[in-house]
């Protein structure tokens, strides 16, 4: 249900996609020669500090042998043997369970040794058992922020993709952009992660939630046409030089957004009003078909006469067939613009 209680119209064009996981395991998973995991924007790497903190990655890794996206590798560091394994286990439509292990021919001094996440330094926070972390505009050499076990981290990584990632270990987080490499890297300890080595492993689990977005069929609460006239009869009344007769009907796709707009005719959208506006409902109810699954619901709405940015003005209950309800507010500029 939309409902408004500011003195606001809401315009919700209101074309609504059911957002569900898509299924399988997601193609932007792949694994270079190297060992790389690239998972969408981000990537898996080992990390390995000799006493003198001089550092190797996947680059020493030699005769590579790569089945689906598993891994296996020789290398040699500092006249040290070793081999490295990398498997993916428990795998779900969505996920899998990331398992690396190292084993050095004799024991190796090391500083630190870490299984790494490294997204695009383009982004700006993360979230971190639920708490928003910020990560630099500008370049540091200082550690961003460093986050006990156990850990839950969610990214943003494009539009309808999230990478989820869960340790039982803890990790921080370092700017890479100092060193000419424009990322940023989330790093966990393998176990031992530092020392003296031998048999060394690690484990997250790995979430890769790739939406796949289904419009709903709104036919049946639409009240206003995308047309206006003299009359305010549609729209928002604000009469013919203020509508959206131009809109283009049928589907609607940016990036992993997908709308389906209603072609033009009496009434092709939801207009709902305030209280203190006698022309439009306060709110209005949609159903969606019991046997839809989804994760989450995206709206193209827009609003007018709005409040102040960031003022809350209306919400979304969502009423769900087990009889709970969760209800979301609407603040002007962070959830609809005008």
């Amino acid at each position: 249900m939309y409902r408004l209680y500011k003195n606001t119209i809401l315009i919700s064009c209101l074309f609504i996609s059911l957002v569900s996981a898509s299924a399988g395991l997601s193609p932007d998973i792949k694994i270079n020669r190297n060992g790389k995991l690239k998972i969408g924007n981000a990537t898996f790497e080992i990390l390995l500090f000799n006493n003198a903190m001089r550092s190797y990655s996947n680059w020493i890794f030699k005769e590579a042998k790569i089945s689906g996206l598993d891994y296996q590798a020789k290398f040699k560091v500092d006249g040290i043997n070793g081999t490295y394994k990398q498997t993916l286990t428990d795998k779900s439509d969505h996920g899998f369970k990331l398992n690396a292990d190292i084993c050095f021919s004799k024991t190796y001094k090391s500083k630190r040794l870490c299984g790494v996440i490294t997204i695009p330094s383009k982004y700006r926070s993360i979230k971190v058992n639920g708490k928003t972390v910020d990560l630099p505009e500008e370049p540091t050499t200082k550690t961003i922020s460093t986050h006990s076990a156990p850990v839950t981290v969610e990214i943003d990584l494009a539009p309808g993709k999230r990478l989820i990632i869960k340790s039982e270990r803890g990790f921080n987080i370092s700017d890479r952009r100092p060193y000419k490499q424009n990322f940023f890297s989330l790093n966990f300890s393998f176990t031992p992660g530092n020392g003296s080595l031998d048999e060394c492993n690690f484990q997250i689990q790995i979430d890769y939630i790739n939406a796949n977005m289904v419009p709903l069929d709104i036919s049946s609460a639409v009240n206003r046409s995308f047309c206006d006239d003299e009359n305010g009869s549609g729209w928002t009344g604000q009469g013919s030089d203020n509508d959206l007769s131009s809109i283009k009907s049928g589907d609607l796709k940016k990036g992993a957004f997908h709308f389906n707009i209603l072609p033009p005719r009496d009434k092709s959208a939801i207009v709902i009003g305030s209280s203190s506006s006698n022309k439009f409902p306060v709110s209005t109810e949609i159903t969606v078909p019991e046997n839809l699954r989804g994760r989450g619901i995206n709206l193209l709405h827009a609003c007018a006469w709005p409040p102040l940015g960031g003022e809350e003005f209306g919400n979304i209950e969502i009423i769900y067939y087990d009889g709970s309800s969760q209800t979301i507010p609407i603040r002007y500029l962070q959830d609809c613009g005008n």
